[in-house]
């Protein structure tokens, strides 16, 4: 029989065989060994796997001690910190500071459900065993080190992560010029909600959205993040996010009050009104949520709109169980010599 051979002194193991279907000969087994010896595991495999590349690994609880992760000031930063299999049905948190001394921020408060406080929301995706956080309207005083753990009884799973805030590029200088006739009408004429009056620039679309058109893609699992930036003069007016194009585009969320965000379902808006700029979020993005979109404003008249296409690249954690790999768990238990 064919059979792989490791000596290992830990206490919580994996074995991944990157294989297709039959692949691992048994799915769980347990071995024992005595403290200062050697704990020898075997994992038999099935015939034609000879030439696959076999992988051992140790789950402590998170997969990673340690990650970095940098954003922008004024964008958002999505932080993903996966953990192991057994660990579905626990508590996870994010914090800020090192180990005993950070302070939770936020906490799951069920699983597969998205928690928000402030600027952090926080997911716990159990199919996919990870924890996703993300931190929108990012600030520069936000780096420094933080941490995604697991409650639990004695010490919690941990893992450190370090957050990089880069100073956000100065806009461009705008150039003025004489209105055109393409400008709105003036202020005087009466309107229920009329849009601003506005001057032609490098920069900017008379039309409200400064952008016509734009693309952005994501990975299947993760979190898409879109920026719609507009004009100078409306910041006061109520944004939307839909799904469609113009007249046929439903809306998915609208701003309920600027620089305020608003949560449904798995997409989130904000309106940042020191920036011009609306942000969307998309969390655990599906292969069915590609299409076209739309970043629109609530005026008199027809709104000013931004198309939106959005691209989502499948992801390996959501490949079929046949395509990814094969496991065979056990655990280790050390006897004391």
């Amino acid at each position: 029989m064919r059979s792989l051979k490791v000596t290992i002194v830990k206490v919580t193991i994996v074995m991944l065989l990157s294989a297709v279907v039959s692949g691992m000969l048994r799915d769980e087994i347990t071995e024992t060994g005595t403290e200062g010896n050697i704990a020898v595991i075997t994992c038999p495999y099935g015939q034609g796997y000879e030439s696959y590349t076999k992988y051992f690994s140790v789950v402590s609880g998170m997969q990673h001690e340690e990650i970095t992760e940098t954003g922008t000031e004024g964008s958002i930063a999505v932080i993903t910190c996966p953990y192991g299999v057994e660990y579905e049905s626990y508590t996870k948190y994010f914090c800020k500071g090192l180990y005993k001394d950070c302070e939770t921020l936020i906490k799951t408060n069920g699983k597969d459900s998205w928690t928000h406080k402030d600027r952090i929301s926080m997911d716990d995706n159990i199919e996919q065993k990870k924890l996703m956080v993300t931190i929108s309207d990012l600030r520069m005083e936000d780096a420094g080190n933080y941490g995604c753990g697991i409650e639990i009884t004695g010490k919690d799973p941990f893992t450190l992560v370090h957050l990089k805030v880069n100073k956000a590029p100065k806009p461009p200088k705008r150039t003025q010029s004489k209105p055109t006739q393409s400008s709105p009408p003036p202020a005087t004429k009466i309107n229920e909600n009329p849009a601003p009056t506005l001057s032609t620039n490098k920069t900017a679309v008379v039309s409200g959205m400064l952008r016509d058109e734009i693309t952005e893609t994501g990975t299947e699992g993760n979190v898409a993040v879109i920026t719609c930036p507009y004009g100078q003069g409306y910041e006061s007016y109520t944004k939307f996010f839909c799904k469609g194009i113009y007249k046929v585009c439903v809306t998915l969320i609208k701003t309920n009050g600027k620089d305020s965000w608003t949560h449904k379902d798995r997409v989130s808006l904000n309106d940042n009104t020191e920036q011009k700029k609306l942000v969307v979020t998309i969390r655990d993005l599906r292969m069915e949520d590609a299409g076209r979109y739309g970043c629109g404003i609530e005026i008199t008249g027809r709104d000013p709109f931004t198309v939106v296409h959005l691209k989502v690249n499948k992801g390996m954690c959501c490949l079929s169980f046949s395509a990814y790999g094969f496991y065979s768990v056990f655990t280790v238990e050390v006897m004391k010599g």
